[in-house]
């Protein structure tokens, strides 16, 4: 895909593979709108997008809540007219014993490496299909596939998010959106 003039949303982009990757798009002639919950490290984040001439907009918000996702997705729209690209990379991967853990524990766990996607696709979703087109690109991970000791949520969690995704390959395909599912190892972020 040829990035030039795109409007790429990227959750999750104040660090990690998200900050690199809003970095990469910029540098490939995106408009770039960037999320994350640290509005500090977005700012600086657009700092230095623009300082070496790229486009990029930042919206501080909580990928765990749908609403603030909402109201991301609709200010990209107000912004630019359009999303090309949503790159869905929030979450992370803590080492935690399930022996130890409540239920709330593990749901917490699990909505802190799904619901973050979930809450961003499905606005987004809507407004490619507006559009006639689009490209979901979404960070999983090796853990999606089977269960790995001290990762037994963020597995499930990733796990049920390649299973969506894969779902909704087939059933947006008609309107012209199109998924991409990419499995790193694990990364220290």
């Amino acid at each position: 895909m040829n990035f030039k003039g795109k409007v790429a949303l990227v959750v999750g982009a104040s660090s990690g593979i998200g900050r690199m990757l809003a970095l990469r798009l910029a540098k490939e002639g995106a408009k770039v709108v960037a999320t994350a919950r640290r509005a500090d490290r977005l700012a600086t984040l657009a700092e230095e997008i623009e300082r070496d001439g790229g486009s990029c907009a930042v919206f501080a918000a909580d990928a765990e809540n749908a609403a603030d996702a909402e109201r991301v997705v609709q200010a990209c729209v107000l912004r630019h007219g359009r999303i090309d690209l949503v790159m869905l990379n929030a979450g992370g991967a803590p080492a935690i014993d399930m022996r130890m853990m409540q239920a709330a524990d593990v749901t917490r766990y699990m909505r802190s490496n799904y619901d973050v996607a979930v809450n961003y696709l499905f606005p987004v979703l809507q407004q490619m299909r507006r559009q006639g087109s689009g490209l979901v690109a979404q960070t999983n991970s090796l853990a999606g596939f089977l269960g790995v000791p001290l990762q037994g949520p963020y597995s499930a969690a990733k796990g049920a998010l390649r299973l969506l995704i894969d779902t909704c390959r087939v059933e947006f395909e008609p309107f012209g959106i199109k998924f991409v599912s990419v499995f790193p190892g694990f990364v220290a972020t």
